[in-house]
Order: structure tokens, then C-alpha cells, then sequence
């Protein structure tokens, strides 16, 4: 969009450039008392209109770990208006969510149908993880052999461990939010960019944010940890319009071990079940519903 914009990275303690128009800051040091400390010095020469909070979602769905997340409703720290944004809460997670963002009613919400027509849903027949990666290598080798140049592959992991070993087997990059695994991480996603190897395997640091146009095919190499990931994750494929597969090889379960406890907001139950065929549902209209009520 060409608007300029300052990034305050962490561990930073300078003030904020007078001249910024947008100030790009992570969950974690948007809470920290340095950073609300320069904002509030700039807000009063150059008033601040507005925060955005992107992956909203992650604040109920991911709230256990992080103290940043538990502390959100801490982000909005001058009276002005807060924009929360998210492409996979679902209406059942709203109000948990206002709440701890710490919305004052009434406050708005503005929803979208999250279908997207042009991607596939695929859902194979449960097998033991062992086996998962002979029949991606199977499907791996299909895909390939009518991918185009520009055209790229994604494959989701649970385990960082399976994910290294996929990566080479594949002979390709593997992306994770632990820099002792991927040490350079934009190396790893440039390197697929630009083509010098069409797979890349993730975690669930490469669910969002990757908006590279031509994904063709979107794999997850076990059952997908919970369905907002999931939403995010497949909704990467297809961005340029073009019908693209999005394949999940769930792995075997035993007994009631995939039924989450508490408030279920990131849909780990749901996802489960659904990969579990049990019942036999489609795929797309039970992923709108649960996305879109």
C-alpha cells in the first residue's frame, strides 16, 4: 500500500520518531511500560487515532503461555478507539474476547462469510503417523509433477522433530518460531519464495501472515492441533483465485484423548472430530459453521 511506517522493535527504549504515521509493535512489548511510556510522550504532540490488533483471536485461544495475551485489555492504553481484528474467531469467542480486550458495550462487530470457494478440502482416511509420510510422499510426488514455476507447496507439522525430518526428506526448508531450529527464518521463507525450493514445511509460526499468491497445495501431516489454526493455515492456499487442495492425513487417536478441557474458543474438539469423520459431515459447511455460526 506504499504508507510509511516506523517498526518499534523490542527491546528498543528511544523515543518514537515524531514523523510516523504507523507504528508497527509486537503483542508482547505493546504491554511493556517503555514502550506505553514513548507513545504517550508522542500522543501528546501528535495525537494517536487509533490501535489495531491483528490475530485477535490469539488472545483467548492462546492465553495460556503468554502473558502478553492474558494482558491485552493493557495494549489500549490512551482513549482512543481499538480495531480487532481476526479471520477465524468464531461468534461463540466474541464476547470472551471483548472481554479481554476489555471492550466497553456496546461495542461493534462486523463479520464476513469465511467460505472460500476456490480451495478444496480433502480430508484422507485416518492411518498411524508412520504411515502419513509415505502417502505424502506419494501425493508430494503427484502434485509435483504438474506444478508450475511459480507455483508453491505447504505442509503443516505438529512436531518440530517430524518437520525436520520431512525437510529432509523432501530436501527442502523447514520454518519454526524456535531460532535454534530455523536460525534464519526470512532466509528459509525466501528461499521458497523465490523458488529454489517449492516445499515448505511449518509449525504454527508460518499459519499466518504468509500471503505469497500461488500455493497450490496446502498438506497437513497429522490431524491439525485446533481449527482456527487450521482456517488460518489452509487459507493460505489459493490467494490468487485459483482452485488449489487443501489435504489433511489425520492421524490415528486413541479413546477420548483429543477432547479439550475448558472453553474449547480455538475449536481443538471440533477439528478432531471432523478429521475423525465422526460423524461423516462436509468439510466446508462444517468449517463455515463453526467459523461463521
Amino acid at each position: 500500500l506504499n504508507v510509511p511506517f516506523s517498526n518499534y522493535e523490542t527491546g528498543m527504549t528511544a523515543s518514537i520518531p515524531p514523523s510516523t504515521s504507523l507504528l508497527l509493535v509486537s503483542a508482547d512489548t505493546a504491554v511493556r511500560q517503555h514502550f506505553q511510556k514513548a507513545l504517550r510522550m508522542i500522543h501528546n504532540n501528535r495525537p494517536v487515532v487509533a490501535f489495531v490488533y491483528d490475530e485477535g483471536q490469539l488472545a483467548v485461544t492462546d492465553n495460556t503461555y503468554r502473558d502478553s495475551l492474558r494482558n491485552a485489555s493493557e495494549v489500549c492504553c490512551l482513549p482512543v478507539p481499538m480495531y480487532i481484528l481476526s479471520g477465524s474467531a468464531p461468534p461463540k469467542s466474541i464476547p470472551a474476547m471483548a472481554t479481554i480486550f476489555g471492550l466497553a458495550k456496546p461495542y461493534i462487530e462486523i463479520r464476513n462469510c469465511t467460505d472460500r470457494p476456490e480451495l478444496e478440502y480433502i480430508l484422507e482416511e485416518e492411518r498411524p503417523k508412520y504411515e502419513i509420510k509415505n502417502r505424502l510422499t506419494n501425493l508430494i510426488v503427484s502434485a509435483r509433477s504438474t506444478l508450475q514455476s511459480h507455483e508453491r507447496i505447504l505442509i503443516f507439522v505438529q512436531k518440530v522433530d517430524y518437520g525436520i525430518e520431512l525437510a529432509r526428506h523432501f530436501q527442502c526448508g523447514f520454518y519454526s518460531g524456535d531460532k535454534t531450529v530455523t536460525p534464519d527464518r526470512a532466509k528459509t521463507y525466501n528461499d521458497w519464495l523465490n523458488g529454489i525450493y517449492n516445499i515448505l514445511i511449518g509449525t504454527s509460526a508460518l499459519l499466518a501472515g504468509n500471503d505469497y499468491l500461488h500455493v497450490q497445495y496446502v498438506f497437513f501431516a497429522s490431524t491439525p492441533a485446533d481449527a482456527t489454526g487450521f482456517l488460518q493455515g489452509a487459507g493460505r492456499g489459493g490467494r490468487d483465485h485459483i482452485p488449489s487442495k487443501v489435504i489433511i492425513l489425520p492421524h490415528k487417536r486413541s479413546g477420548n484423548s483429543w477432547f479439550a478441557k475448558g472453553e474449547d474458543h480455538a475449536g481443538s474438539t471440533f477439528i478432531a472430530s471432523l478429521c475423525a469423520n465422526n460423524p461423516p459431515l462436509c468439510l466446508r459447511w462444517s468449517l463455515c459453521n463453526f467459523a461463521d455460526g
